[in-house]
């Protein structure tokens, strides 16, 4: 019986690479902290799960990093932190929570209003500390029942919330656009936090005699289009901190401008990324705040408030997309606007 002896060495070949590919395979898993047990490390495990990027979410980030850095909780060295991005994806948030769950952590960390709804369940039902940022409403959003605190301190939820309040957002539109008649809003409706803003919007304008005109985009890819269909509609533009917007605000930036739209936000970053203005809160801030609940969990004190909604609010406006749009400063915001955008 003649055997092929060229398919021989490509068979062997073949099952080398196989046997190569599954050992190196086994050895990332077995390395991996988000695959394995924690408990053989001394170093309590920080879990960070973010529902996408964008500026302000990633400044939250950076605040939480640098307030345990402050502290002492370095990364490799005191503490071990993960960090994970769901990429806009619910159903990719979930296993990451689910994953997260499963390396016995410290504290689990939702950056955003569905990381932490989806870090909810596996927290509840493992006793694991929640700890949540970026989150508009947590009582809307189910994260927390009262404000009152927590009769059991191993199975608490404990957060930052970014709500904005919203008649001040009106007043810096119209200090800006004394004639302001029509808003368009661009916004996910799937996300609670967007959806609560809107509706609140909404009743605010009415109040104030102001038409609301919404633009719905359900991913990132329909953002463009949402705000191209208000262009001619209406006299200005609003982004409320809307997670599916806001990561695609650079789309928005130059819709807005070809159509010679003010655009306003609720978030610093997008003004510092082309937005004309904001009236809101330093996200850096906000970090170390949230850091500063994670560090004492991690220091089993008590933490009397559950959600701290209280922050400093500051105006942010852009100059060049302010001279680029010919729209005077108001003197209403006094010496103590922040301006961006001013480098030569």
């Amino acid at each position: 019986m003649k055997v092929n002896v060229t398919m021989t060495k490509n068979l062997k070949i073949i099952l080398i690479s196989v046997s190569l590919l599954a050992g190196i395979s086994y050895l990332l898993l077995k390395k991996s902290p988000h695959t394995g047990d924690n408990a053989k490390s001394t170093l309590p495990l920080i879990c960070l799960s973010q529902i996408i990027e964008h500026p302000a979410l990633d400044e939250e980030r950076r605040g939480i990093i640098d307030a345990l850095k402050t502290a002492g909780y370095i990364d490799g060295k005191t503490i071990k932190i993960t960090y994970q991005n769901a990429q806009g994806n619910l159903a990719t948030a979930t296993q990451i929570a689910k994953m997260q769950a499963g390396a016995n952590p410290a504290v689990l960390v939702g950056i955003s209003t569905p990381s932490a709804q989806a870090l909810l369940p596996v927290a509840t039902a493992q006793k694991i500390p929640l700890v949540f940022t970026a989150v508009t409403d947590p009582y809307d959003a189910k994260l927390v029942k009262s404000t009152g605190a927590p009769t059991d301190p191993k199975n608490a939820v404990f957060g930052v919330s970014d709500a904005l309040p919203l008649n001040s957002q009106i007043t810096l539109m119209r200090e800006f656009l004394p004639n302001l008649k029509t808003i368009g809003v661009i916004y996910n409706a799937g996300e609670v936090n967007s959806t609560h803003m809107v509706n609140e919007l909404k009743t605010l304008c009415a109040k104030e005699g102001i038409t609301l005109i919404p633009a719905i985009a359900t991913k990132t890819g329909d953002v463009a289009g949402a705000t191209q269909s208000l262009a001619g509609r209406v006299d200005a533009i609003y982004v409320p901190n809307d997670n599916t917007a806001v990561s695609a605000m650079s789309s928005i930036v130059q819709v807005a401008e070809k159509a010679k739209l003010p655009l306003f936000t609720g978030d610093t970053g997008s003004v510092q990324n082309g937005a004309l203005a904001t009236r809101g809160y330093d996200r850096f801030k906000l970090g170390q705040k949230t850091g500063a609940l994670i560090i004492r969990i991690l220091k089993h004190e008590k933490i009397e408030k559950i959600v701290d909604a209280s922050h400093d609010l500051h105006v942010y406006v852009n100059e060049k997309t302010r001279k680029t749009l010919g729209i005077a400063l108001p003197a209403a915001l006094n010496k103590d606007v922040i301006l961006i955008g001013t480098e030569k």
